[in-house]
C-alpha cells in the first residue's frame, strides 16, 4: 500500500489493492456505507470487522436531504453517544452522495469529528472524496448547506473500483481529462480509444496530486484560487440539471462548451483547440455534445446560472476559460453565456 501525504491539510491518501487491507481502530468507528455495495463479496468480511456501529444507506440525492439527516441523527443517537471515543470516527464507504452526507455529519457532530473516505466508484475516487467539500440539499437546490471538512484518511481501493460497471468508469474520464487540461498537459493524456481501468489506476495518483495543488492553496475557497477546479462545471451543471445526465457526462458536455467558447473568444489557438477536439471525438463527447444541444432549454439554463454558487452578482459569474498556456478565470455576464449557447444550438 503506497501513500500520498498532504501535510497542509492533515490528510493521507492510501492506494490499496484490497479492501481487506484497510486497518482502522474499528471499535471507535461509525461506518456508513452504500447499501448497493452489498452485492460484492469483498464487502462481507469488511463489514464483519468489530466496528462500533455499521449503517447501510441508499445512495442518491434523497440521502442528502435535511429530512433524512434529521431522521438519521434521531435513530442513531444512542449509538453515537455510546462510542468509546469522545468523538467517533466517521467512515464513508460509497460514492459522492454518501461521501457528502457522512462528511457533513462528521463536520457538525460535536463541532467536528475525524473523517475517513473510502470512495467506491471512479468519479468519487478522482474528485468528490478529495478537497473537504461536504453538503446537503435544500428545496432551493443542490449543495446549499455545506461545510469544509478534510478527511484524515482516504483509501483508494483497487478491488473495490474494479467491481464497478464499466459505464461508471467511462463516466469518470471527464474529471481525469479536466485535470490534464488545467495544466495544459493533455498531450500526456495517453489513454487509448478503449481505455481500461488498469490504465486509469496509473494516472489516478497524478490527477489527485494535481487537485490538491489548488485545494491546499485555498482549502475553504476564500481567495478564489481553487475555483479553477470548476473548469467545465458551470455549463456542465446546467446540462446535468436540464437533461438529467450523469455528472461525468455533464462535465464532458461542459468541457466541450468551454472549449468552443474559449476558441470563439480567441483565448485558445487552433493547435490546442483541434488537439482537444480530437480527444473529445475519441470518447464520443463531441457527438454527444451536439445531440445535447438539440434538447437543452436556454431559459432553463438561464435560471440555473442565476442560482449558481459561483456567480459574482445577479447578472455575472466567474467562468474558467482555456488558454494556450492553461486556463484563465474571468467574470462573464450571464446573458453573454446564454447568447453563445443559442449560437451553438443554431449551428447544430
Amino acid at each position: 500500500m503506497n501513500t500520498l501525504s498532504i501535510p497542509e491539510l492533515n490528510t493521507e491518501i492510501f492506494f490499496s489493492d484490497q479492501l481487506a487491507q484497510i486497518e482502522l481502530e474499528h471499535s471507535h468507528c461509525f461506518l456508513i456505507y452504500d447499501k448497493a455495495l452489498e452485492q460484492y463479496d469483498i464487502l462481507k468480511s469488511f463489514l464483519e470487522k468489530p466496528w462500533h456501529q455499521v449503517v447501510a444507506v441508499d445512495s442518491g440525492e434523497d440521502l442528502k436531504s435535511l429530512r433524512f439527516f434529521s431522521e438519521f441523527l434521531a435513530k442513531e443517537s444512542t449509538h453515537l453517544k455510546s462510542c468509546p471515543s469522545p468523538k467517533p470516527m466517521f467512515v464513508a464507504l460509497g460514492g459522492g452522495s454518501v461521501g457528502d452526507f457522512v462528511g457533513f455529519l462528521a463536520s457538525v457532530y460535536q463541532r467536528g469529528c475525524p473523517l475517513v473516505q473510502i470512495p467506491s466508484n471512479w468519479l468519487s475516487s478522482i474528485d468528490s472524496a478529495h478537497g473537504g467539500k461536504t453538503a446537503l440539499n435544500t428545496d432551493n437546490g443542490k449543495n446549499q448547506i455545506g461545510s469544509f471538512h478534510q478527511a484524515e484518511k482516504i483509501f483508494i481501493v483497487k478491488d473495490l473500483l474494479f467491481q464497478q460497471p464499466m459505464h461508471l468508469f467511462w463516466d469518470a474520464l471527464s474529471e481525469i481529462l479536466k485535470m490534464y487540461m488545467l495544466i495544459e498537459d493533455e498531450r500526456k493524456f495517453a489513454l487509448g480509444d478503449e481505455a481500461q481501468p488498469d490504465e486509469v489506476m496509473h494516472v489516478l495518483r497524478h490527477c489527485i496530486e494535481q487537485k490538491y495543488l489548488w485545494v491546499k492553496k485555498d482549502p475553504k475557497e476564500k481567495s478564489g484560487v481553487r475555483r479553477v477546479l470548476n473548469l467545465g462545471h458551470t455549463m456542465g451543471h446546467a446540462f446535468e440539471a436540464s437533461l438529467h445526465l450523469s455528472h461525468g457526462k455533464s462535465v464532458a458536455m461542459g468541457l466541450c462548451f468551454c472549449l468552443r467558447y474559449s476558441f470563439a473568444k480567441q483565448k485558445i489557438k487552433e493547435e490546442r483547440y483541434q488537439r482537444l477536439v480530437d480527444i473529445f471525438q475519441k470518447y464520443n463527447w463531441w457527438q454527444d455534445y451536439q445531440e445535447s444541444l438539440k434538447n437543452i432549454s436556454t431559459e432553463k439554463v438561464r435560471s440555473l446560472l442565476m442560482a449558481d454558487k459561483k456567480r459574482e452578482s445577479s447578472d455575472e459569474l466567474v467562468f474558467i476559460f482555456l488558454t494556450d498556456t492553461g486556463h484563465e478565470m474571468q467574470k462573464v455576464p450571464n446573458e453573454e453565456l446564454i447568447a453563445f449557447l443559442k449560437q451553438e444550438i443554431a449551428n447544430v
